[in-house]
């Protein structure tokens, strides 16, 4: 074999393995571009254009209605009302969404210094670790239908011992009521630090060991050294669990929806994520489409704070690495 037919076999040889790593590379991201195009390119390309829409009782179609239920859902969310007509129960609905950002960005801090303590190795760390991811093993379902009975009137243990030193029983669970609300607040914190502590810890545990040894020898003390050193270093972590937390509110709806049951006078306790479940579940092709309208007008108005949130988190976020 010549000089040139080497040449030739050689080039063969390199277009065949690239052939085949193109092959290989190509059966490795073909599901999840085929699912990231039909579960969400084509899935909120329908939404949209469902929002832009009327379902036509005489063909059985949908036919191009305009922007007009836009202008109504943002003016009964913001404002409070449409064309002079009160709509509270709306405005209430879209408030009570960013009930599900707060307990996250109450849950923060409680699960970096709960983290820090367990990186610490505090007495105790190892049961405690233990007893804050429990609820995370759980069914949120039965941990949140368990949590609420704890509170029924008739047979829960906190309203009996309450009843006890009252003398008179407390409606915990009364929707028109201001009870709820602190209720969910708490049972979403306790459910909702052991998943954050886990991802707090994981960050934690990267931190080079040599810097918390010269930390030590130095006398720096428990809170300094969490300030001014773990928490710029993990930092990256903490600006994602910020963003998921404004994000938040787009979901908010099991635990108010199991824990309240009803939603109230004026949709007291209703979240988008829950109108959007009920209004669809059992709604008409009309309901369907209002509940799309709904979903996108809430995704406008909170995209202005997400964008402040990734704005800031970049700010406070310094460039490091370890």
């Amino acid at each position: 074999m010549n000089e040139v037919e080497v040449k030739k076999e050689n080039k063969r040889i390199l277009v065949n393995r690239k052939l085949r790593k193109n092959l290989f590379l190509t059966a490795l991201l073909i599901y999840p571009i085929l699912q990231f195009l039909l579960c969400w390119v084509y899935v909120n390309f329908e939404t949209i254009m469902l929002t832009v829409q009327r379902w036509d009782r005489f063909s059985q179609s949908y036919v191009f209605y305009g922007f007009e239920r836009y202008a109504k859902f943002f003016s009964q969310m913001v404002a409070g009302s449409y064309n002079g007509v009160s709509t509270t129960a709306m405005r209430n609905i879209w408030l009570n969404s960013y009930h599900g950002v707060a307990i996250n960005i109450i849950l923060l801090p409680i699960a970096v210094v709960t983290a820090y303590s367990f990186y610490k190795k505090v007495p105790g760390e190892k049961i405690f670790r233990v007893l804050f991811y429990l609820p995370s093993i759980i069914s949120l379902v039965v941990l949140t239908m368990v949590y609420r009975y704890m509170f029924n009137g008739e047979y829960g243990p906190v309203a009996q011992i309450l009843y006890g030193i009252m003398g008179k029983e407390v409606s915990f669970l009364d929707a028109s009521k201001d009870y709820l609300w602190p209720l969910i607040y708490v049972f979403c914190i306790w459910a909702g630090l052991g998943s954050n502590v886990i991802l707090m810890s994981g960050a934690m545990l990267r931190i080079p060991r040599d810097v918390t040894e010269a930390l030590e020898l130095d006398g720096c003390g428990f809170w300094r050294e969490l300030v001014t050193i773990v928490l710029p270093l993990i930092m990256p972590t903490v600006s994602i669990f910020a963003l998921m937390a404004v994000m938040s509110g787009a979901t908010f709806q099991i635990q108010p929806m199991l824990i309240a049951v009803s939603v109230g006078p004026e949709s007291k306790y209703e979240t988008v994520a829950w109108f959007i479940y009920n209004t669809t579940k059992n709604g008409s092709q009309g309901d369907i489409v209002n509940a799309a309208t709904v979903g996108i007008v809430f995704t406008i108005l909170t995209l202005p704070l997400i964008l402040l949130t990734k704005w800031l988190m970049d700010k406070l976020t310094p460039n490091v690495s370890f």
